[in-house]
């Protein structure tokens, strides 16, 4: 059969542990439906229709549906690239009238190609809304690609690398200290990772990451270094 069709449902729960903060936390339920081609045995087309829905534990002035049209594929395209690509149209509307809307085209995709038998290279980006609970701005629109290296040097050991900028964009002026004007930050984002294999089901991961965040507002600016050490069974 060349087409089939599925039903779609999505729910997160974001919460803040903080009692100050506790008030911010929220729920989103999402619905939609695919229409699927299968264009080859190994690679999909699709089309998709949303609708959304947020929903926060304060006050509803944050709380927005939304409308998403879409279209996608994802698959092997040939022996050596991978690839999961979905782009469209989302509107995002608020209880609160006052909040700008949001009313964009959006997409993100994944390309992977493998460069040797030990080597992957794959291409990532972005492009969608946020939630935000920065004063009053309710969401900021984000542009992001990455790169990431997977190298296989034996058959326990994997090292990968990967970096990625991201810009956030936000919708209206806000005021710090003395200065008024639409927040826009920059993030930089880079990590080196050493996978360990030595049992069939035992993998240690050693990570080291490097985020810094460039804000129009010198007060958002920071730099972070981090190492992390983590075992998996």
């Amino acid at each position: 059969h060349r087409f089939s069709a599925s039903a779609l449902y999505g729910n997160d729960l974001f919460t803040y542990t903080d009692s100050p903060l506790r008030e911010n936390s929220y729920v989103t339920h999402e619905y939609g439906g695919r229409l699927y081609y299968h264009a080859t045995h190994k690679f999909d087309v699709y089309v998709e229709g949303s609708m959304g829905f947020v929903d926060y534990y304060r006050s509803g002035s944050l709380d927005s549906k939304s409308f998403g049209f879409y279209a996608g594929s994802f698959g092997k395209l040939t022996e050596r690239i991978l690839l999961n690509a979905r782009t469209g149209f989302l509107s995002r509307s608020y209880d609160d009238s006052k909040i700008n809307p949001y009313r964009n085209w959006v997409w993100e995709g994944v390309a992977s190609y493998r460069l040797t038998e030990r080597m992957r290279v794959v291409l990532e980006g972005k492009r969608d809304v946020q939630e935000s609970v920065y004063q009053d701005t309710a969401w900021y629109g984000p542009n992001m690609v990455g790169l990431k290296l997977h190298y296989r040097a034996t058959p326990h050991i994997t090292v990968e690398g990967e970096g990625n900028f991201q810009s956030n964009r936000y919708p209206r002026e806000t005021v710090e200290k003395t200065t008024t004007k639409k927040r826009k930050d920059h993030l930089i984002l880079a990590s080196l990772k050493l996978i360990w294999n030595p049992l069939r089901r035992l993998v240690v991961t050693i990570g080291y990451y490097f985020r810094q965040r460039i804000s129009n507002f010198d007060d958002f600016d920071y730099i972070d270094h981090s190492v992390d050490v983590s075992m998996g069974y």
